[in-house]
């Protein structure tokens, strides 16, 4: 339902930051100029990786910036107790 939808127009330049839950998206880019994107995800010490039935008990994603230069972390699944 998108009756609730709100535009935020943007200055070059500019940022909007929001919860990654929430449904977002943009138009095309009409400009000659190229349209960057930053992701910045913040998990607190408590976030643990639950796989569900078919993912594996382990899994790796690249890191760009942080983590002390490391290029990729791994999360791995707790066993129950």
């Amino acid at each position: 339902d998108t009756s609730k939808a709100q535009e935020v127009p943007l200055e070059a330049g500019s940022a909007l930051m929001f919860h990654s839950l929430v449904a977002h998206g943009s138009g095309p880019n009409n400009s000659p100029h190229a349209r960057r994107t930053a992701l910045y995800a913040y998990f607190p010490p408590s976030v643990r990786y639950t796989p569900s039935k078919t993912q594996e008990g382990e899994r790796t994603f690249p890191v760009i910036a942080g983590m002390n230069g490391q290029e990729e972390a791994t999360l791995v699944a707790e066993t129950a107790a």
